[in-house]
Order: structure tokens, then C-alpha cells, then sequence
């Protein structure tokens, strides 16, 4: 046990542990398999967006290069 929780009540650590992470008893259910490793939940499938290139979504991207571009042509690098 951690300094953190010396002096504190066993039984409430363990009420404590079931209400975060659940009761371990009740994980052998009779509708699993013995040996399954898996749980029987889901992987959420719904529409996953791309953050863009380096976190920054494509509209950022567009305003910087508008943005350079600005001071580019402020200093007269596409004049001939």
C-alpha cells in the first residue's frame, strides 16, 4: 500500500476499486468462454476525422500559406 492510503480503511479501498474499475467476480459470466482473453465490447466504428498534418485541419494550413504568401508578394518576390 502506498503512503497515500496508510491509515485508510481496507474495506474502503476496495468498495472504492469496485466502483472505478468494477467487481472482478462478476467478470465469469456463464455466456463467455473459458479461455476468451478478449472482452466482449465493441471498438467504436463511427466517422473518425483526421486532425491534418501536424494537428493543424487544412484550413489552417490554407491561412498560413495565405498568409506567406501576403508577405511574399510584400516584398515583391513574384515581380519580375
Amino acid at each position: 500500500m502506498s503512503r497515500f492510503a496508510e491509515g485508510t480503511d481496507p474495506e474502503y479501498i476496495r468498495q472504492v476499486n469496485e466502483q472505478l474499475y468494477g467487481d472482478k467476480s462478476t467478470t465469469n459470466r456463464p455466456d463467455k468462454t473459458e479461455g476468451d482473453p478478449l472482452p466482449d465490447t465493441q471498438l467504436a466504428t463511427d466517422n473518425v476525422t483526421s486532425a491534418g498534418y501536424m494537428g493543424i485541419p487544412k484550413i489552417g494550413w490554407i491561412a498560413i500559406i495565405g498568409v506567406l504568401g501576403y508577405f511574399a508578394y510584400k516584398k515583391g518576390v513574384f515581380k519580375k
